[in-house]
Protein backbone atom coordinates (compact mmCIF):
# COMPACT_ATOMS: atom_id res chain seq x y z
CA UNK A 1 0.00 0.00 0.00
CA UNK A 2 1.52 3.61 -1.12
CA UNK A 3 1.36 6.27 1.84
CA UNK A 4 0.33 8.21 -0.61
CA UNK A 5 -2.69 6.88 -2.05
CA UNK A 6 -6.19 7.90 -0.37
CA UNK A 7 -8.24 5.03 0.46
CA UNK A 8 -11.60 5.03 -2.00
CA UNK A 9 -14.76 3.25 -2.19
CA UNK A 10 -12.86 0.51 -4.60
CA UNK A 11 -10.47 -0.39 -1.29
CA UNK A 12 -13.25 -1.12 0.76
CA UNK A 13 -14.91 -4.54 1.85
CA UNK A 14 -18.18 -4.52 -0.07
CA UNK A 15 -19.70 -4.96 3.43
CA UNK A 16 -18.01 -1.83 4.87
CA UNK A 17 -18.64 0.16 1.54
CA UNK A 18 -22.44 -0.14 2.53
CA UNK A 19 -21.70 1.04 5.97
CA UNK A 20 -20.40 3.85 5.34
CA UNK A 21 -22.89 4.89 2.61
CA UNK A 22 -25.15 4.52 4.77
CA UNK A 23 -23.57 6.06 7.11
CA UNK A 24 -23.23 9.60 5.26
CA UNK A 25 -26.68 9.38 3.95
CA UNK A 26 -28.33 8.64 7.58
CA UNK A 27 -25.95 12.21 8.48
CA UNK A 28 -23.57 10.29 10.66
CA UNK A 29 -20.10 12.56 11.31
CA UNK A 30 -17.25 10.02 11.15
CA UNK A 31 -14.00 9.03 9.95
CA UNK A 32 -11.62 6.26 9.91
CA UNK A 33 -9.02 6.87 12.53
CA UNK A 34 -6.54 5.00 10.16
CA UNK A 35 -6.61 4.56 6.63
CA UNK A 36 -5.24 1.21 6.79
CA UNK A 37 -7.90 -0.39 8.31
CA UNK A 38 -10.06 -0.05 5.70
CA UNK A 39 -8.65 -2.01 2.79
CA UNK A 40 -10.37 -4.54 0.80
CA UNK A 41 -9.24 -7.58 3.07
CA UNK A 42 -9.22 -6.19 7.44
CA UNK A 43 -7.09 -8.25 8.87
CA UNK A 44 -7.47 -6.62 12.05
CA UNK A 45 -10.32 -3.88 13.43
CA UNK A 46 -11.29 -0.83 11.65
CA UNK A 47 -10.49 2.22 13.38
CA UNK A 48 -13.30 4.62 13.63
CA UNK A 49 -14.27 8.25 15.10
CA UNK A 50 -17.86 8.73 15.59
CA UNK A 51 -19.37 12.07 17.01
CA UNK A 52 -21.42 11.07 20.20
CA UNK A 53 -24.64 12.46 19.14
CA UNK A 54 -24.93 10.54 16.39
CA UNK A 55 -24.24 6.84 18.16
CA UNK A 56 -28.36 6.36 17.66
CA UNK A 57 -28.03 6.14 14.14
CA UNK A 58 -25.06 4.50 13.90
CA UNK A 59 -26.11 1.48 16.00
CA UNK A 60 -29.12 1.04 13.70
CA UNK A 61 -27.08 1.76 10.55
CA UNK A 62 -25.00 -1.77 11.80
CA UNK A 63 -27.64 -3.32 13.12
CA UNK A 64 -29.29 -3.14 9.82
CA UNK A 65 -26.24 -4.42 7.88
CA UNK A 66 -25.73 -7.42 10.49
CA UNK A 67 -23.31 -6.13 12.79
CA UNK A 68 -23.18 -7.24 16.69
CA UNK A 69 -22.32 -4.92 19.20
CA UNK A 70 -19.40 -6.62 21.62
CA UNK A 71 -20.22 -5.96 25.02
CA UNK A 72 -16.70 -4.68 26.45
CA UNK A 73 -16.62 -2.60 29.73
CA UNK A 74 -13.48 -0.81 30.93
CA UNK A 75 -12.40 0.24 27.59
CA UNK A 76 -13.00 3.85 28.22
CA UNK A 77 -14.94 5.50 24.79
CA UNK A 78 -14.09 2.51 22.62
CA UNK A 79 -17.21 0.39 21.18
CA UNK A 80 -16.86 -2.93 18.87
CA UNK A 81 -19.07 -4.35 16.10
CA UNK A 82 -18.25 -7.55 14.79
CA UNK A 83 -19.97 -9.45 12.03
CA UNK A 84 -18.91 -12.39 9.27
CA UNK A 85 -19.06 -12.02 5.78
CA UNK A 86 -19.48 -15.83 4.27
CA UNK A 87 -19.29 -14.56 0.97
CA UNK A 88 -15.76 -13.89 1.37
CA UNK A 89 -15.20 -15.47 4.36
CA UNK A 90 -14.09 -12.81 6.46
CA UNK A 91 -14.44 -11.07 9.97
CA UNK A 92 -14.96 -7.55 10.47
CA UNK A 93 -14.68 -5.75 13.33
CA UNK A 94 -15.37 -2.17 13.71
CA UNK A 95 -13.36 -0.32 16.97
CA UNK A 96 -15.69 2.76 16.95
CA UNK A 97 -14.37 5.70 19.52
CA UNK A 98 -16.54 8.34 20.43
CA UNK A 99 -13.62 10.65 21.98
CA UNK A 100 -9.78 10.45 22.04
CA UNK A 101 -8.89 8.59 25.50
CA UNK A 102 -4.96 7.23 25.44
CA UNK A 103 -3.18 4.89 27.05
CA UNK A 104 -3.36 1.02 27.86
CA UNK A 105 -6.39 1.97 29.89
CA UNK A 106 -7.63 5.08 28.05
CA UNK A 107 -7.45 7.17 31.22
CA UNK A 108 -5.43 9.77 29.30
CA UNK A 109 -8.36 12.08 28.16
CA UNK A 110 -7.72 14.91 25.10
CA UNK A 111 -10.57 17.63 23.17
CA UNK A 112 -9.33 17.06 19.87
CA UNK A 113 -11.91 14.59 18.86
CA UNK A 114 -14.57 17.66 17.91
CA UNK A 115 -11.99 19.17 16.15
CA UNK A 116 -10.68 16.55 14.26
CA UNK A 117 -14.56 15.19 12.58
CA UNK A 118 -14.97 18.96 11.76
CA UNK A 119 -11.64 19.14 9.67
CA UNK A 120 -12.63 15.74 8.08
CA UNK A 121 -11.64 15.20 4.54
CA UNK A 122 -14.17 13.32 2.29
CA UNK A 123 -12.53 10.57 -0.67
CA UNK A 124 -15.19 9.27 -2.50
CA UNK A 125 -17.81 7.23 0.23
CA UNK A 126 -14.91 7.63 2.81
CA UNK A 127 -14.00 10.44 5.26
CA UNK A 128 -10.83 10.29 6.83
CA UNK A 129 -8.40 12.46 8.73
CA UNK A 130 -6.93 15.82 7.76
CA UNK A 131 -3.09 15.06 7.53
CA UNK A 132 -2.61 17.46 10.22
CA UNK A 133 -4.82 15.62 12.84
CA UNK A 134 -3.95 12.23 11.13
CA UNK A 135 -0.14 12.53 11.88
CA UNK A 136 -0.91 13.48 15.48
CA UNK A 137 -3.51 10.92 16.00
CA UNK A 138 -1.15 8.45 14.98
CA UNK A 139 1.64 9.61 16.93
CA UNK A 140 0.07 9.99 20.19
CA UNK A 141 -1.51 5.90 19.04
CA UNK A 142 2.26 4.87 18.91
CA UNK A 143 3.52 7.35 22.07
CA UNK A 144 0.72 6.49 24.38
CA UNK A 145 -1.46 3.20 23.36
CA UNK A 146 1.86 0.94 22.01
CA UNK A 147 4.86 2.59 24.19
CA UNK A 148 6.60 2.05 20.51
CA UNK A 149 6.82 2.95 16.92
CA UNK A 150 5.51 -0.33 14.70
CA UNK A 151 7.23 -0.37 11.44
CA UNK A 152 3.70 -0.08 10.00
CA UNK A 153 3.22 3.22 10.76
CA UNK A 154 6.88 4.96 10.55
CA UNK A 155 6.82 5.19 6.70
CA UNK A 156 2.86 6.61 7.21
CA UNK A 157 4.04 9.19 10.22
CA UNK A 158 7.45 10.46 8.06
CA UNK A 159 5.12 10.80 5.01
CA UNK A 160 2.47 12.62 7.32
CA UNK A 161 5.26 14.82 8.85
CA UNK A 162 6.27 16.70 5.63
CA UNK A 163 1.91 18.86 5.96
CA UNK A 164 2.05 18.26 10.01
CA UNK A 165 2.11 21.09 11.45
CA UNK A 166 3.62 21.73 15.14
CA UNK A 167 0.94 25.17 16.00
CA UNK A 168 -2.38 23.87 14.76
CA UNK A 169 -5.01 22.23 17.33
CA UNK A 170 -3.46 18.81 18.13
CA UNK A 171 0.31 19.71 17.75
CA UNK A 172 -0.35 22.74 20.66
CA UNK A 173 -2.34 19.97 22.49
CA UNK A 174 0.57 17.49 22.50
CA UNK A 175 2.66 20.28 23.32
CA UNK A 176 0.58 21.02 25.94
CA UNK A 177 0.45 17.59 27.56
CA UNK A 178 4.44 17.26 26.94
CA UNK A 179 7.35 17.56 29.86
CA UNK A 180 9.17 20.56 29.76
CA UNK A 181 11.33 21.14 26.66
CA UNK A 182 9.42 18.61 24.33
CA UNK A 183 8.00 21.03 21.87
CA UNK A 184 5.51 19.59 19.03
CA UNK A 185 8.37 20.87 16.41
CA UNK A 186 10.69 19.23 18.49
CA UNK A 187 8.91 15.99 18.02
CA UNK A 188 8.05 16.81 14.48
CA UNK A 189 11.53 16.81 13.83
CA UNK A 190 12.33 13.61 15.39
CA UNK A 191 9.93 11.86 13.28
CA UNK A 192 11.08 13.61 10.14
CA UNK A 193 14.76 12.91 11.22
CA UNK A 194 13.08 8.64 11.81
CA UNK A 195 15.37 9.20 15.46
CA UNK A 196 12.77 6.12 16.56
CA UNK A 197 14.98 5.89 19.73
CA UNK A 198 14.25 9.15 20.82
CA UNK A 199 10.91 8.63 20.57
CA UNK A 200 10.61 5.31 22.19
CA UNK A 201 11.96 6.88 25.46
CA UNK A 202 10.06 9.90 24.84
CA UNK A 203 6.74 7.43 25.53
CA UNK A 204 6.89 6.80 29.28
CA UNK A 205 7.44 10.74 29.98
CA UNK A 206 4.56 11.81 28.06
CA UNK A 207 2.30 9.23 29.81
CA UNK A 208 3.34 10.43 33.22
CA UNK A 209 3.08 14.28 32.52
CA UNK A 210 -0.31 13.70 30.81
CA UNK A 211 -1.91 11.70 33.87
CA UNK A 212 -0.30 14.31 36.60
CA UNK A 213 -2.05 17.50 34.62
CA UNK A 214 -5.28 15.42 34.75
CA UNK A 215 -4.32 14.27 38.13
CA UNK A 216 -7.14 12.36 39.80
CA UNK A 217 -9.38 12.23 36.64
CA UNK A 218 -7.12 10.16 35.22
CA UNK A 219 -6.24 8.00 38.08
CA UNK A 220 -10.01 7.10 39.03
CA UNK A 221 -10.64 6.24 34.86
CA UNK A 222 -7.49 3.76 35.19
CA UNK A 223 -8.70 2.46 37.92
CA UNK A 224 -12.24 2.22 37.22
CA UNK A 225 -11.71 0.62 33.71
CA UNK A 226 -9.19 -2.00 35.09
CA UNK A 227 -11.81 -3.15 37.22
CA UNK A 228 -14.33 -3.07 34.61
CA UNK A 229 -12.23 -4.86 32.67
CA UNK A 230 -11.80 -8.18 35.56
CA UNK A 231 -15.64 -7.75 36.31
CA UNK A 232 -15.66 -8.31 32.29
CA UNK A 233 -14.10 -11.71 32.26
CA UNK A 234 -16.06 -13.17 34.96
CA UNK A 235 -19.97 -11.73 33.78
CA UNK A 236 -19.22 -11.77 29.92
CA UNK A 237 -17.08 -14.84 28.88
CA UNK A 238 -19.76 -17.63 29.64
CA UNK A 239 -22.32 -15.33 27.49
CA UNK A 240 -19.49 -15.60 24.64
CA UNK A 241 -18.76 -19.52 25.27
CA UNK A 242 -20.09 -21.80 22.37
CA UNK A 243 -20.42 -25.74 21.93
CA UNK A 244 -20.87 -26.93 18.67
CA UNK A 245 -20.78 -31.12 17.78
CA UNK A 246 -19.85 -32.93 14.66
CA UNK A 247 -21.70 -35.63 13.19
CA UNK A 248 -21.68 -37.65 10.15
CA UNK A 249 -20.93 -40.96 9.00
CA UNK A 250 -17.13 -41.82 8.00
CA UNK A 251 -15.95 -40.06 5.17
CA UNK A 252 -17.78 -36.97 5.88
CA UNK A 253 -15.41 -34.53 6.63
CA UNK A 254 -15.97 -34.16 10.36
CA UNK A 255 -11.86 -34.00 11.27
CA UNK A 256 -11.41 -31.36 8.16
CA UNK A 257 -14.24 -29.31 8.89
CA UNK A 258 -13.07 -29.23 12.79
CA UNK A 259 -9.30 -28.00 11.81
CA UNK A 260 -11.12 -25.89 9.43
CA UNK A 261 -13.51 -24.00 12.40
CA UNK A 262 -10.58 -23.88 14.61
CA UNK A 263 -8.15 -22.18 12.39
CA UNK A 264 -10.50 -20.00 10.82
CA UNK A 265 -13.02 -18.84 14.37
CA UNK A 266 -12.79 -15.77 15.65
CA UNK A 267 -13.51 -16.43 19.12
CA UNK A 268 -10.62 -18.48 20.43
CA UNK A 269 -11.50 -22.50 19.87
CA UNK A 270 -10.81 -26.10 21.42
CA UNK A 271 -10.95 -29.15 20.17
CA UNK A 272 -12.66 -31.98 22.04
CA UNK A 273 -12.88 -35.59 20.57
CA UNK A 274 -16.57 -37.31 21.68
CA UNK A 275 -16.77 -40.56 19.93
CA UNK A 276 -18.02 -43.52 21.73
CA UNK A 277 -14.77 -45.53 21.25
CA UNK A 278 -11.29 -44.61 22.56
CA UNK A 279 -9.45 -42.13 20.32
CA UNK A 280 -6.71 -43.83 18.51
CA UNK A 281 -3.79 -44.98 20.67
CA UNK A 282 -6.01 -43.90 23.67
CA UNK A 283 -5.70 -46.96 26.49
CA UNK A 284 -8.94 -46.89 29.67
CA UNK A 285 -7.61 -46.23 33.12
CA UNK A 286 -10.96 -47.95 34.37
CA UNK A 287 -11.43 -51.82 34.93
CA UNK A 288 -14.67 -51.57 36.22
CA UNK A 289 -17.27 -53.75 35.54
CA UNK A 290 -19.04 -55.59 32.33
CA UNK A 291 -21.35 -52.96 32.19
CA UNK A 292 -18.93 -50.63 30.86
CA UNK A 293 -19.32 -47.76 33.28
CA UNK A 294 -15.58 -46.91 32.06
CA UNK A 295 -17.08 -45.24 29.09
CA UNK A 296 -19.72 -43.29 30.80
CA UNK A 297 -17.12 -42.14 32.93
CA UNK A 298 -15.06 -41.33 29.58
CA UNK A 299 -17.73 -39.33 27.90
CA UNK A 300 -18.83 -37.32 30.96
CA UNK A 301 -15.00 -36.55 31.55
CA UNK A 302 -14.77 -35.11 27.78
CA UNK A 303 -17.90 -33.37 28.25
CA UNK A 304 -16.95 -31.53 31.37
CA UNK A 305 -13.35 -30.51 29.57
CA UNK A 306 -15.71 -28.96 27.24
CA UNK A 307 -17.54 -27.34 29.64
CA UNK A 308 -14.35 -26.37 31.38
CA UNK A 309 -13.53 -24.20 27.90
CA UNK A 310 -16.89 -23.09 27.49
CA UNK A 311 -17.32 -21.16 30.59
CA UNK A 312 -13.74 -19.87 29.76
CA UNK A 313 -15.45 -18.13 26.50
CA UNK A 314 -14.34 -20.57 23.93
CA UNK A 315 -15.90 -21.92 20.97
CA UNK A 316 -15.96 -26.15 21.84
CA UNK A 317 -15.64 -28.07 18.88
CA UNK A 318 -17.07 -31.63 19.40
CA UNK A 319 -15.78 -34.23 17.04
CA UNK A 320 -18.96 -36.35 17.33
CA UNK A 321 -21.28 -36.41 19.91
CA UNK A 322 -23.44 -38.97 22.18
CA UNK A 323 -26.14 -38.45 19.85
CA UNK A 324 -23.57 -41.45 17.91
CA UNK A 325 -25.53 -44.12 20.76
CA UNK A 326 -28.66 -43.00 19.25
CA UNK A 327 -28.24 -44.68 16.15
CA UNK A 328 -29.15 -48.32 15.79
CA UNK A 329 -25.94 -50.43 16.47
CA UNK A 330 -23.91 -52.20 13.91
CA UNK A 331 -24.60 -55.52 15.56
CA UNK A 332 -26.70 -57.30 18.23
CA UNK A 333 -26.40 -56.59 22.06
CA UNK A 334 -27.30 -58.14 25.36
CA UNK A 335 -29.73 -56.45 27.23
CA UNK A 336 -26.76 -54.77 29.45
CA UNK A 337 -25.25 -53.27 26.46
CA UNK A 338 -28.47 -51.80 25.17
CA UNK A 339 -28.90 -50.20 28.73
CA UNK A 340 -25.41 -48.47 28.44
CA UNK A 341 -25.96 -47.53 24.83
CA UNK A 342 -28.95 -46.06 26.01
CA UNK A 343 -27.64 -44.06 28.53
CA UNK A 344 -24.93 -42.98 26.54
CA UNK A 345 -27.26 -41.35 24.00
CA UNK A 346 -28.64 -39.45 26.87
CA UNK A 347 -25.70 -38.65 29.36
CA UNK A 348 -25.32 -35.53 28.02
CA UNK A 349 -26.72 -31.72 27.80
CA UNK A 350 -27.40 -30.83 24.56
CA UNK A 351 -24.42 -28.32 22.53
CA UNK A 352 -25.73 -25.05 21.07
CA UNK A 353 -25.56 -26.39 17.81
CA UNK A 354 -25.30 -29.71 16.13
CA UNK A 355 -23.98 -30.35 12.33
CA UNK A 356 -24.84 -32.89 10.04
CA UNK A 357 -22.43 -33.52 7.41
CA UNK A 358 -24.36 -35.30 4.97
CA UNK A 359 -22.97 -36.68 1.68
CA UNK A 360 -24.67 -39.72 -0.30
CA UNK A 361 -23.22 -43.11 0.23
CA UNK A 362 -20.92 -43.66 -2.78
CA UNK A 363 -19.12 -40.19 -1.95
CA UNK A 364 -18.72 -41.57 1.38
CA UNK A 365 -17.59 -44.43 -0.67
CA UNK A 366 -14.94 -43.00 -2.23
CA UNK A 367 -13.60 -40.98 0.69
CA UNK A 368 -12.79 -43.67 3.02
CA UNK A 369 -13.33 -47.48 1.00
CA UNK A 370 -12.98 -48.99 4.20
CA UNK A 371 -16.92 -49.27 4.11
CA UNK A 372 -19.25 -50.57 1.22
CA UNK A 373 -21.48 -47.74 -0.72
CA UNK A 374 -24.76 -49.67 0.38
CA UNK A 375 -23.56 -49.99 4.52
CA UNK A 376 -22.87 -46.00 3.74
CA UNK A 377 -25.93 -44.97 2.26
CA UNK A 378 -27.70 -46.87 5.38
CA UNK A 379 -25.92 -45.31 7.88
CA UNK A 380 -26.43 -41.54 6.22
CA UNK A 381 -30.18 -42.29 6.51
CA UNK A 382 -29.98 -43.24 10.30
CA UNK A 383 -27.74 -39.64 10.93
CA UNK A 384 -30.67 -37.94 8.40
CA UNK A 385 -33.96 -39.65 11.09
CA UNK A 386 -31.92 -37.64 14.00
CA UNK A 387 -34.02 -34.52 12.80
CA UNK A 388 -36.44 -33.74 14.97
CA UNK A 389 -34.59 -36.01 18.00
CA UNK A 390 -31.66 -33.69 18.54
CA UNK A 391 -31.93 -30.09 19.57
CA UNK A 392 -30.26 -27.25 17.60
CA UNK A 393 -29.62 -29.45 14.52
CA UNK A 394 -28.70 -28.08 10.74
CA UNK A 395 -27.51 -30.28 7.81
CA UNK A 396 -25.05 -29.38 5.73
CA UNK A 397 -24.00 -30.73 2.32
CA UNK A 398 -20.69 -32.23 2.73
CA UNK A 399 -20.51 -33.27 -0.53
CA UNK A 400 -19.77 -29.47 -1.96
CA UNK A 401 -16.50 -28.20 -1.53
CA UNK A 402 -14.48 -28.23 1.49
CA UNK A 403 -14.22 -24.22 2.25
CA UNK A 404 -17.82 -23.30 1.12
CA UNK A 405 -18.63 -26.18 3.85
CA UNK A 406 -16.51 -24.21 5.89
CA UNK A 407 -18.09 -20.87 5.05
CA UNK A 408 -21.84 -22.44 5.75
CA UNK A 409 -21.03 -24.06 9.19
CA UNK A 410 -18.90 -20.53 10.12
CA UNK A 411 -22.03 -18.64 9.16
CA UNK A 412 -24.08 -20.63 11.31
CA UNK A 413 -21.74 -20.36 14.26
CA UNK A 414 -22.21 -16.76 14.05
CA UNK A 415 -26.17 -16.57 13.66
CA UNK A 416 -25.99 -18.68 17.33
CA UNK A 417 -22.84 -16.38 18.16
CA UNK A 418 -24.84 -13.13 17.22
CA UNK A 419 -28.87 -14.18 19.14
CA UNK A 420 -26.65 -14.48 21.72
CA UNK A 421 -25.12 -11.38 22.07
CA UNK A 422 -27.93 -9.15 20.83
CA UNK A 423 -30.48 -10.89 23.51
CA UNK A 424 -32.62 -12.08 20.24
CA UNK A 425 -33.19 -15.70 23.16
CA UNK A 426 -30.17 -17.47 24.45
CA UNK A 427 -28.63 -18.39 21.08
CA UNK A 428 -30.36 -21.99 21.86
CA UNK A 429 -33.71 -21.51 21.36
CA UNK A 430 -35.41 -22.96 18.04
CA UNK A 431 -34.12 -24.94 15.15
CA UNK A 432 -31.10 -23.40 13.43
CA UNK A 433 -31.62 -23.65 9.28
CA UNK A 434 -29.50 -24.98 7.24
CA UNK A 435 -27.49 -23.07 4.75
CA UNK A 436 -28.06 -25.11 2.16
CA UNK A 437 -29.79 -28.17 1.36
CA UNK A 438 -28.25 -31.94 0.69
CA UNK A 439 -27.83 -32.47 -2.59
Amino acid sequence: MSVTSPITGADLHPLLLRAFENFTEGRVRWCLLREDGGRASPGSDVDLLLDPADLGRARSVLGQLGFVHLPAWGRGPHLFWLTYDSDSDTWIKLDVVTEYAFGPFHDLRSTGAPGCLSRRRRHGPVFTLGADDAFWTLLLHCLLDKGTFPQRHRARLRHLARTAEPDGEMGLLVEGMAPEGWTASRILALVEGSDWGSLDRLSPLLASSWRGRQRTGAWLRRLLNRALRRLTRLLLLQRRGMSVALIAPDGAGKSTLAEGLKRSSYFPSVYVYMGLGRESGARSRYRLSAFGLARLFRQWRRYLTGRFHHLRGRLVIFDRYIYDALLPPVRQMGPLRRMRRWILGRLCPSPDLVLLLDAPGEILHRRKEEYGIAELEERRQQYLRLQGRVANLAVLDASRDQKEVLRKATSLIWGVYARRLTGHGDGRSGTPQAQFPPQ
